[in-house]
């Protein structure tokens, strides 16, 4: 005997009948893996996340307790933020950093000069 489930507003799924449902792919969030080779790249990523969620740049603000202008700057610039505030930004999307080891070879640099006080 088939069972019919529903998707109640909140997302739970409850049986219902003897008949079979089938939801949507398109409600269904896929978890993906995003690699970043360069700054640039986490602008595209922040922007689709950010309207897979269907947030917009205001909604995501007021998340964050930011201006929508702010929210407009990271997604163009994402270099003016802390690492801190991308960690929060990307929380508020869903989205965990994670440092992956490629394993590829790696040496340890030659000795250099340290830097000035205050710089790298």
């Amino acid at each position: 005997m088939a069972k019919t489930f529903l998707q109640g507003s909140k997302g739970e799924i409850s049986p219902k009948s003897d008949e079979l449902t089938i939801l949507p792919l398109s409600n269904i969030v896929w978890p993906m893996d995003y690699t970043v080779r360069a700054v640039s790249q986490l602008s595209d990523h922040l922007r689709s996340l950010r309207k897979a969620r269907g947030l917009t740049q205001a909604e995501l603000g007021r998340l964050l307790g930011v201006k929508q202008s702010r929210v407009a700057d990271i997604e163009r610039d994402p270099s003016v933020v802390s690492v801190d505030q991308l960690h929060t930004l990307l929380a508020a999307l869903g989205i965990q950093l994670v440092l992956h080891d490629t394993g590829s070879a790696w040496s340890k640099p030659a000795a250099a000069k340290p830097p000035n006080k205050g710089s790298w």
